[in-house]
């Protein structure tokens, strides 16, 4: 970061680095042949390099057999391969306007039935619906999931997204909720962690919401500063560290960080980016988080539509891909590729009808908005 040391080293430069860091590093993998997460380990063996072959666009070739991870020129193991499952949060549902806690518990519950123990919902502002919705959770999740609320590892999620100006707004909807008191003692959490709840930024108001309400606190979506980071964990302000990949600066930055967290004993999750973050953390893996990701696609985010491989996500973890780089394609159904990418060419505003790009890669946004309004 000390070349971003005149025009900035947090905010909006820094979400710039971490997309170059990112793309290097899916660059270095393909080139090694070797997935991201095994060049991220320090201990791992030293592997020989893959055969040279052409670089080209994501999704554009499928990767030769000779470049898969483990596999020297003449097919020879080199070092272990197996990828450590991570756990996984799957974004189970949000109770837009007009649903009933009913409704929402139903779904949330049905995830629970995949196999799913934790699960996340975004806050209402509709106190009595959050009161509502959490009492039934709180009732019938344990008898699907087989498991009680434990922090930062099974359970339902709030997600706030910084929805609350200050912690006094916070601690009237929590109470308002009936979880402004800590849990009495030997029994769980109300909550698996409560997301974001004030401006990161905001420590001492995420410290007071913490001690008032011992409810365990995620934080991290977003940020670009790790000083943000080291200050709520001072403070007692963060039980499970959020890191945003991207945000953070790369999986350079994210990395070592994610594995600080886990050697202070930390629960560590990620925000977005399932297909990148997966490979963060080492063998003892950061949480995962996705979207429902079956073909026919999700009613909140189209993202796990728009790409092809990456990780396997099964009964509540994510497994790291094997294949070179970061493993994963952007989806033809929604990309269009051009075999020999040229350099883009200036051309005037006229020259430049609906659809027409100078890139190697477009989209076709009507197709994905007609694809999702079919559903």
């Amino acid at each position: 970061m000390r070349g971003s040391a005149i025009v900035g080293r947090v905010g909006l430069v820094r979400r710039a680095i971490g997309l170059v860091d990112v793309a290097l590093w899916d660059v270095a993998g393909k080139v090694a042949g070797v997935p991201v997460w095994r060049l991220l380990e320090p201990a791992a063996p030293p592997v020989p390099p893959a055969p040279v072959v052409p670089l080209v666009p994501d999704g554009a070739a499928q990767v030769p057999w000779s470049t898969r991870p483990g596999q020297g020129p003449s097919g020879d193991p080199a070092g272990p391969v197996v990828p450590a499952p991570r756990p996984a949060i799957l974004v189970a549902a949000y109770p837009t306007p007009g649903r009933t806690a009913r409704a929402v518990a139903d779904e949330v519950l049905d995830r629970a039935r995949d196999g799913w123990p934790l699960l996340k919902i975004s806050r209402s502002p509709d106190r009595d619906l959050m009161r509502d919705l959490l009492a039934i959770l709180r009732d019938e999740l344990p008898g699907v999931t087989g498991r009680e609320t434990e922090a930062g590892r099974t359970g339902v999620v709030v997600d706030v997204g910084f929805g609350w100006r200050d912690a006094d707004e916070a601690l009237a909807d929590l109470d308002a909720w009936g979880i402004g008191a800590p849990a009495p003692a030997g029994e769980p959490p109300a909550l698996a962690w409560l997301e974001d709840p004030v401006l990161p930024e905001d420590a001492a108001g995420a410290a007071r919401i913490r001690e008032v309400t011992g409810l365990p606190l995620a934080i991290g979506d977003e940020v670009t500063d790790p000083e943000v980071l080291a200050r709520l964990a001072a403070l007692g302000a963060l039980d499970v560290a959020r890191v945003d990949v991207v945000g953070i600066g790369g999986l350079t930055a994210a990395d070592p960080l994610v594995r600080s967290w886990q050697d202070a004993g930390l629960v560590t999750s990620s925000h977005v980016y399932p297909e990148v973050s997966v490979h963060l953390g080492g063998a003892a893996g950061i949480g995962v988080e996705t979207f429902e990701r079956s073909p026919q696609g999700n009613p909140y985010d189209p993202a796990p539509l728009l790409v092809e491989g990456g990780p396997e996500f099964s009964a509540g973890t994510a497994l790291p891909p094997e294949a070179p780089g970061l493993g994963f394609a952007l989806s033809p159904t929604y990309f269009t590729f051009d075999p020999t990418p040229s350099l883009p060419s200036m051309r005037l505003a006229s020259e430049t009808g609906p659809g027409t790009t100078t890139t190697a890669c477009s989209t076709d946004d009507n197709r994905m908005l007609d694809d999702q309004e079919d559903r």
